[in-house]
Formats: structure tokens, sequence, C-alpha cells
């Protein structure tokens, strides 16, 4: 497009008329560039892999991906842009769909909050995290099956606090970190870490990457109320329960802490007390959705501190396989019947539709919007006929 195009443009992007749907232009640009990377050829050529009778092709998943969301179309309601008719590929990985899925998640549980309320009014939450050392990429499965039995035998240790849980896997890139300006190794870490090594020491990290990944487990689960009395477990008591559960010689990282709302805050609030805007949620309902709308992040998956087009290829594509139909979230105690809901919403076909309200007026049908992806410019921008593409 000319100058003079893209500045008559402007005035039709999505995120300038809904700014609340501003979302669907930075993960459709990280589709593109998922959708990218499953279709390279790679030197150790990965094609696909098998899977029972079914041979997995990343070509095909390439393919999805990137018609994935071409076109969008809304209907302008009194309370904004709604979403009513779109293309979306279901497949794994893909960072529009996950962020959809995730948007029906959040949806059905804010519609669930009463009952949580009057159930569990008195019960306290904890967030609680648990690691393993590193392994390859290859062993991963394996490695995540070997976290789940441990945390199988933990549940059964004396002592176990939870009454009901949200157990989720993430599995985060592992680099090698440099000082930029020395060159010295200052380790091996994923990406929350050299953030704040940055922040903490004024200064640059190089990355290279590794074929190892960091699996670990997240737990958001509900105690009594007298747990923070005679029952109380410390962080050393955690530490030694979960090494004999994971049947480990080392001292393995775990990560324990109280939910506390902040001040004049409810830790589970009314629903109607919750913006469209993730960042202004509750602060339990923000941490909770955040620990379960991804098992890798987006940056890792697309090797955003990578410049080599073949390795990050390959590692997607070997991180595709090794969690390939695996159980990311699992519901317990408590809260299992209320999880068979959650994951109902969440495993859902329907991606357009997140939540039950139905909009209407007096006036007959709705206007509609159609907005198609602009490759040039990475933005949806609102179509001047009606007609699909």
């Amino acid at each position: 497009p000319t100058t003079q195009e893209l500045q008559g443009l402007d005035e039709s992007y999505l995120s300038n008329i809904s700014p609340d749907d501003a979302s669907f232009d930075s993960h459709k640009k990280t589709s593109k560039e998922i959708a990218r990377l499953y279709g390279l050829d790679t030197k150790d050529g990965l094609q696909g892999f098998v899977s029972g009778k079914r041979f997995v092709m990343f070509e095909q998943y390439s393919t999805k991906i990137e018609r994935c969301g071409a076109w969008l179309k809304f209907v302008r309601a009194t309370t904004g842009l709604k979403l009513v008719e779109a293309m979306f590929c279901k497949v794994p990985n893909c960072p529009m769909c996950q962020w959809r899925r995730s948007q029906k998640w959040r949806a059905k549980f804010l519609e669930m909050l009463p009952e949580i309320q009057d159930q569990f009014s008195n019960h306290k939450w904890l967030f609680l995290t648990l690691t393993i050392r590193n392994c390859d990429l290859d062993d991963l499965k394996t490695t995540i099956k070997c976290l789940n039995d441990a945390f199988n035998r933990l549940s059964k240790q004396a002592g176990f606090p939870f009454v009901g849980l949200v157990k989720s896997v993430e599995v985060t890139r592992v680099w090698d970190c440099y000082d930029a300006f020395t060159g010295q190794f200052v380790g091996r870490h994923g990406s929350k870490w050299f953030f704040q090594y940055q922040k903490e020491n004024n200064t640059a990290l190089r990355l290279e990457p590794t074929n190892e990944v960091h699996p670990h487990l997240h737990i958001v689960g509900m105690v009594k109320p007298g747990y923070f009395g005679k029952n109380y477990l410390k962080h050393s008591d955690w530490v030694a329960m979960w090494k004999q559960a994971l049947r480990v010689d080392y001292t393995p990282m775990v990560h324990i802490k109280a939910v506390k709302p902040k001040k004049g805050e409810k830790i589970l609030p009314d629903p109607k007390e919750f913006d469209k805007d993730n960042s202004k949620d509750n602060g339990m309902i923000a941490g909770i959705c955040e620990t379960l709308k991804y098992t890798v992040k987006e940056n890792d998956l697309v090797g955003k501190y990578c410049k080599d087009d073949d390795t990050n290829s390959t590692w997607l594509k070997k991180i595709t396989e090794q969690l390939y139909k695996s159980r990311k979230v699992e519901y317990r105690g408590v809260l299992k019947e209320i999880g068979k809901q959650l994951e109902s919403a969440y495993d859902d076909d329907d991606l357009i539709k997140i939540n039950d309200e139905q909009e209407t007026t007096e006036d007959g049908p709705l206007p509609e919007m159609i907005f198609t992806w602009k490759e040039a410019i990475a933005r949806y921008v609102l179509r001047d006929d009606n007609s699909q593409e």
C-alpha cells in the first residue's frame, strides 16, 4: 500500500474501532509466524509424527494456521463489537485458537463464581509451583509423566492440605545466557529469569538456544480455614515432601504462597466486579487465568530470542510431538465437578461465542462489520463491502 492508502486505513483498523479487540492483531501475527515455522524444511527432515494410527503432518498444520482468522465478522451491539463469524483452525499451538479458548474458560469461570463462593466462602487459597531438573526436549513426554506420578504420590502423603485444586503443566524453553558485554556465561535459564537478571544487574544478555526444556507444575488450590494454624506447612516442609515424592537425590525448587487479596479486595469477588481487560481482574482470578491459559508461552513457541529459523522450526515441531494429546489441566477434590464444566467450556469447538449473553436490538438485525487481515501492516482492517472472501 502507498503512504496515502495506509493513512486512509488508520480509521478502519479493528484495534482503533474496538480497542477491546486489539489482541486479535497480536495473536494473528504470532500465528502467521508459527505457520511459517511449521512449513519450513529443516535439516533433520522432520515432516510429521505418528500418533496411534494417524500421521500428523506439519505442512497441514502450517496451512491451517495460516488461514486461521483470515477474516472476522462482527456486529455492532450496545456493548461494543461482538464476533459472530470467523474461520478458526483449532490446531494445537495456534495462538489465535488458544487465546479464544482461554477467553471461553475465563468467561465460564466468572459465571461459576457464585457457586464457588457459596460452597467455599471460608476456605483459603494457595499457589504452588513444583519443579524438576531440566530435561532434553526429546525426553519431555517421559518427564511430564514422572512429574504427574510424583504429584500423585505427594497428594497421598500425610499432611497434604488441599481439599480441591487445579493442576496445570507448563514447559519453558531453556537458554544459555551470556553477559552481552563481557561474554561471561551466567547460567542456563528461561526468559523469566533473564529479564529479572538484566533488571537487577543493569546489563544485557546474549542468549543461545539449547535443546533443554523446563517442565513444571502449577497448582492453585483450596485449604480448610484452619490451615494457617497447627496444620501449617513451612516452605521447608513442602520441599521435603516434594523431594520424597519425586524420588530424587537433589533438592528441587518449590514455590508456595498464600493468596492474599489487596486491601479492600475480596479473594473471590462478584462476577459483576470484573472488567473485560484481564489486567484489571482481581488478583486471584488473574493468577488462575494466567496459570491455565497456556502450556508453552508464545515467545518460546516462535523462538523470539533465536534468529535461526532451522533451530526454531525444529524446536516447535519436536515440542508439538512431545505434547500431542497430553492432558495439560487437571481438577481434583471438591473442584472436580466444577472442573468438568470448565473443561467442557474450554474444549468446546465453538471459538466464536465466548459466553451465553445474547445481543439484541429493538430495530432488528445488528449492523455487520467484516475485518480482513492485511499482511503488509499486520493488522485487521475494515472491508468496504459486505461479501466474504
